[in-house]
């Protein structure tokens, strides 16, 4: 899981690290937010007056997954509107007269006692798909289904069953309301089978996890595989409301396992994309093809990696006519996707199916190891190098090695694995450039900041990285004299000042060194650890105005100023408990007015 991926979704407080570094858990996978990143999510029922937040791109980012977004929505931004519903995602139904849309909890706050605002004009309730060229055909169909039935939902709360049609029974398969579909049924037999908004009764009942109506309705004729003009089914609905038993029960009713959505979108496909194993498992032993690619291309062994549902990836691979070559449209064969998502499990796997996957490249020649040197996956890369036997010196189209991607990125950890794997220091590109090019040649990148906000202390200080690696390199034999197509050395192409002189003080000091007493190493024993020490003034990493000159107790780390430091009781880098704060002096750093207890 990225860190980027968190965008929008609910995750749960792990540890307050500071004033403004907050440590929030998504999936098992633990990440440190700036504060001004996060909203509170509140708890909210039913029938509680809320406020949208103001910020129409902000909501816009938070309703993916949760509703979906349309420009009508923009006109509720900022307004207070009444819960109708909670639904089992949590996603919740507000309403403002006329007008009902589905919400992200965390587009709203409380605002009890509030005069509800009317929004006027009528509300197009139709069913559609791919409203937004299919930038994520998974949550297209949910959230169109799920506005669907909150606006219908609502029009049931305020009609009364004054007369007999399809809106009527539509709305009562929504609500759940069993002793009104059996009233209606017993009234208008053919209602079973009608259509509202091109959907039946069976598939909203299906799609909300209704199952004494589901039963009801098929007990009293309606038809199991009814299509509509997305060719959508009763089971599909189901699956994409995430309501397995239903579905299980409908494949056990004759449930056609095989209908394909005009998205492309099968059973196998939503229930690798939900976790749901158990309908996986029942829908490929009925004849599901588990190798269909959605308008992405994306098959559902791409979604359960995405998704990183190990089991779902099990049963696919398990499956006798699995494919695991099929390339979606962003160029990623099941192999690299993995690779790219950092699912090791999935990594692993599909080695085990077949190590000729190792051969397959990207169009530009990229192959599964240079996509995790290039995303810092670090295990990833291991198991690629040890089972898969990755070529370590392999190059892309633009004669790329992994190692050329890694010293790019500046990412020290995975330079030094591919070393250990034999990588050549100083192999060359189409433009002559070697990895010690990339790595000094590559502009500082600006702090991360905006709406993800910072993960400060995980970011690690662009020149510190580089020079390090640039060090690492020439220490395994890089030449630092070589000349790429331009006839320029890795020094000539060094965009910064202060990398530059410290590598130049490296060198220097590098040729007299076996001639010096072994008295004359600095503090930590290692060369150009010490040197980086001494060159390289670090900034606050949290105030990032001040000089990084305060020392963690017990493990050493240097990354904020004095005054930050006693912000933090945990090192945000290696997680030990803080025991006390030193400055350049050794000295213990103390408020300067402690509060005295009288």
């Amino acid at each position: 899981m990225r860190m980027t991926e968190c965008i929008g979704r609910i995750g749960k407080v792990k540890n307050i690290e500071s004033d403004e570094i907050i440590e929030v858990e998504y999936d098992g996978n633990t990440w440190q937010f700036y504060q001004g990143a996060l909203r509170k999510v509140y708890d909210i029922k039913p029938g509680d007056t809320v406020k949208i937040i103001s910020e129409p791109k902000t909501v816009e980012l938070l309703q993916k997954g949760h509703g979906g977004w349309e420009d009508a929505m923009i006109k509720a931004c900022g307004k207070v509107g009444k819960v109708e519903k909670i639904d089992s995602d949590g996603d919740v139904v507000v309403q403002f007269g006329q007008q009902v849309w589905v919400y992200s909890p965390a587009s709203m706050i409380p605002a009890p006692g509030k005069k509800v605002d009317t929004l006027e004009g009528k509300q197009e309730t139709s069913f559609a798909t791919s409203r937004r060229g299919a930038e994520n055909v998974q949550d297209d169909l949910a959230d169109s289904l799920a506005r669907l039935v909150a606006n219908l939902v609502v029009l049931g709360h305020q009609q009364r069953l004054q007369t007999i049609g399809p809106e009527q029974m539509i709305q009562a398969c929504a609500k759940g309301d069993v002793a009104s579909v059996q009233q209606l049924i017993k009234m208008k037999k053919d209602l079973v089978n009608c259509k509202f908004k091109d959907l039946t009764p069976l598939m909203i009942a299906s799609h909300e996890g209704h199952m004494d109506i589901a039963k009801l309705l098929l007990a009293s004729g309606a038809t199991i595989n009814t299509k509509t003009s997305e060719n959508n089914t009763a089971l599909l609905t189901a699956a994409a409301g995430k309501k397995e038993m239903l579905a299980l029960y409908l494949v056990s009713q004759g449930a056609t396992v095989t209908e394909i959505a005009k998205n492309g979108r099968s059973l196998a496909h939503h229930a690798s994309y939900c976790g749901m194993f158990a309908l996986l498992k029942a829908v490929l032993e009925k004849g599901c093809d588990p190798n269909v690619q959605d308008i992405e291309g994306d098959t559902a062994l791409h979604d359960a990696i995405a998704k990183g549902h190990d089991r779902a990836v099990n049963i696919l691979l398990s499956h006798p006519n699995i494919n695991t070559t099929l390339v979606n449209k962003k160029d990623f064969h099941p192999l690299m996707f993995a690779a790219l998502k950092e699912n090791e499990f999935a990594v692993e796997k599909l080695l085990d199916k077949s190590q000729s996957l190792m051969k397959m490249t990207k169009s530009d020649g990229k192959s599964a190891l240079h996509i995790a040197a290039f995303n810092d996956h670090r295990q990833v890369a291991s198991i690629l190098i040890l089972k898969g036997k990755a070529n370590v010196n392999f190059k892309d189209k633009q004669g790329l090695t992994p190692l050329h991607l890694a010293c790019h990125e500046a990412y020290f950890d995975m330079v030094k694995l591919l070393m250990q794997n034999g990588a050549d220091v100083n192999i060359k590109d189409n433009d002559g450039d070697t990895p010690l090019h990339l790595i000094l040649g590559i502009q500082q990148r600006p702090p991360v900041t905006g709406l993800l906000g910072l993960m400060l202390m995980a970011q690690p200080n662009d020149d510190n990285d580089r020079f390090k690696i640039a060090c690492l390199l020439m220490e395994n034999k890089a030449n630092i004299q070589t000349t790429n197509n331009n006839g320029k050395t890795p020094l000539q192409v060094c965009r910064s000042q202060r990398v530059k002189n410290a590598v130049e003080n490296y060198i220097r000091q590098k040729q007299p060194q076996q001639q010096k007493p072994a008295t004359t190493r600095g503090a930590t024993g290692d060369p150009f650890v010490d040197l980086l020490a001494a060159l390289l003034v670090k900034p606050c990493a949290n105030c990032r105005e001040n000089v990084a000159n305060a020392k963690f107790v017990p493990c050493g780390h240097k990354l904020v100023c004095e005054e930050c430091s006693l912000r933090f009781n945990v090192c945000p880098q290696c997680r030990l408990p803080v025991q006390a704060r030193l400055d350049n002096q050794g000295r213990r750093i103390v408020l300067e007015d402690p509060c005295q207890v009288q």
